[in-house]
């Protein structure tokens, strides 16, 4: 459920910026304004699933289900840098249709945050 909020997020932002963007732009720079909805969506899900859960451990929808994210390794909080290369890593499978799984291969585990002892 944490990640359909999310996504809901990312993608509602795309949809936005490509309204504002249809609303803008001259009819025949479509494929512009398609490509500001992409580049929206690629960049709030970037900030939203590294920055903001580098620094908070958590994104709107973990938040709002009490989830967070661990590193299965020892436990701790993830690094940036881990967070960056899941994330990459995620794209690449959502291109080809090929989902990670949470915990194998340094992805994150999402557990529930009351039950991680800081």
């Amino acid at each position: 459920m944490a990640f359909v909020i999310d996504a809901g997020l990312h993608l509602g932002a795309a949809v936005l910026a490509d309204s504002v963007g249809g609303a803008v732009l001259p009819p025949e720079d479509s494929m512009v304004a398609l490509a500001v909805a992409v580049g929206t969506w690629m960049l709030l899900s970037f900030m939203h699933r590294t920055v903001v859960q580098s620094i908070y451990h958590v994104t709107l929808g973990k938040w709002l289900l009490g989830l967070c994210v661990i590193r299965p390794a020892d436990g701790r909080w993830p690094t940036f840098g881990a967070l960056v290369w899941c994330w990459v890593l995620g794209f690449v499978a959502f291109l080809f249709q090929n989902t990670p799984t949470e915990g194998k291969d340094g992805f994150p585990l999402v557990v529930r945050r009351r039950d991680v002892h800081q």
